[in-house]
């Protein structure tokens, strides 16, 4: 009988814990509108779902069990989306064909002050940029092999987006269409160092234009499909800096860490550009980099861009199976639009 009332009590106790413990799964639903790039509904958009339904416990840390929902938007570009959760928040995919997709998408619930997650049935936007006019273009991840960075040949040193190479006398690079200026450039990265890296051009008309997509959706398509007429500024510039903690000896002194680089960041570029004699621009060529610039103190760097070499054609929507750089190494292949 003993034995009996330990274990009664061992089930009462773990009844009133489970609530405690976040996996009470409660409903939610939410409403998916799927429009276009010009506002018009998607119909037949494929949207799916990963919703967390629950820690199981286990081997290790344990897992996350998920539950997958699949569905098809209605003609007016409607998908509506019910399910149940123990945590707030979901993940999906948006597709269809003749459009750039959606992947990673996330949603999270103000909280279930009721016992359902609200806001009930919540509005989802989703934007599915369409396929339009991808074309031939020059694409390249300036990395030498995969998940690897470029070292910059100099301390100022140009780049030839058409041929992909740096220019002499450190390669065989004819337009100096990017030129990399370093200063400071540490020796090591855990001494101190306050390093500048400066992007610029070789004509006084070319220029760059900041594409701010950190609060974009996370579409195939980063970028808008051409590069601006105007808005070029000729200069761009990131710091990155480390202090050394005060000279006390002490080992958990911590060092003080900058870095003005800003995720999401992407890039137009205009080279190459002649002007008449009133000033105005005959000729151009328009380029983009997606990703930033991401680089070292100690001038290692990489890059993704796409170069279109056609005169005056801003079109930047890159078709990925029509790479007009013939001879790429692994790792710089370029598969996004």
């Amino acid at each position: 009988m003993k034995h009996r009332s330990v274990a009664l009590c061992i089930i009462v106790l773990l009844g009133m814990l489970r609530p405690v413990s976040g996996q009470e799964r409660r409903s939610m639903k939410v409403v998916f509108t799927v429009v276009d790039d010009v506002r018009k509904p998607v119909e037949n958009a494929e949207v799916t779902a990963s919703v967390f339904s629950h820690w199981l416990g286990g081997e290790g840390f344990g897992k996350d069990v998920n539950t997958i929902t699949q569905g098809l938007t209605t003609r007016e570009g409607l998908y509506e989306l019910e399910a149940t959760s123990s945590r707030g928040d979901f993940a999906c995919n948006v597709a269809k064909q003749g459009h750039y997709g959606l992947r990673g998408v996330r949603f999270n619930f103000a909280g279930a002050p009721g016992g359902r997650w609200e806001p009930w049935g919540a509005s989802v936007p989703i934007e599915l940029k369409r396929v339009l006019d991808p074309i031939p273009l020059m694409a390249k991840v300036v990395v030498p092999r995969p998940g690897d960075y470029t070292a910059m040949p100099a301390d100022k040193a140009a780049y030839d987006m058409e041929l992909g190479d740096w220019t002499a006398p450190h390669g065989l690079g004819r337009h100096g269409d990017l030129v990399f200026e370093l200063d400071g450039r540490a020796a090591r990265l855990d001494a101190a160092y306050e390093t500048t890296l400066r992007i610029s051009f070789s004509n006084s008309a070319d220029g760059v234009v900041i594409v701010d997509s950190s609060k974009d959706q996370p579409s195939e398509l980063k970028m808008p499909y051409g590069a601006p007429l105007e808005g070029y500024q000729p200069a761009k510039a990131w710091k990155k800096s480390r202090v050394k903690g005060p000279a006390t000896g002490l080992p958990y002194t911590a060092d003080k860490l900058s870095d003005d680089f800003k995720a999401g960041e992407n890039y137009f570029l205009r080279v190459r550009t002649q002007m008449d004699d009133e000033g105005r621009i005959i000729s151009a060529h328009y380029a983009k980099v997606q990703g930033g610039f991401l680089w070292w103190p100690t001038g290692l760097i990489k890059f993704q861009y796409h170069f279109n070499p056609k005169a005056n054609d801003r079109n930047l929507e890159f078709d990925p199976l029509k790479n007009l750089l013939p001879t790429l190494l692994p790792g710089q292949e370029v598969s996004e639009p």
